[in-house]
């Protein structure tokens, strides 16, 4: 039987849960809504695509 492997990747930057633990090693970075990190990673999940990296940030 063939095997299929995927490649699944989300980068985010600071994500607004943990901002009071990490805000200091992130300095001028702003927060990321938590569920953008979760879309994000659905998307990867249940998308079709493999090999890329969907990067979540806020330029806001």
């Amino acid at each position: 039987m063939a095997q299929i492997l995927f490649c699944l990747a989300v980068s985010a930057g600071l994500v607004e849960d943990s901002l009071d633990v990490y805000r200091d090693f992130f300095p001028g970075h702003n927060a990321i809504p938590m569920d953008k990190v979760v879309n994000a990673y659905v998307r990867r999940i249940e998308g079709r695509t493999s090999g890329q990296v969907i990067t979540v940030y806020d330029n806001s």
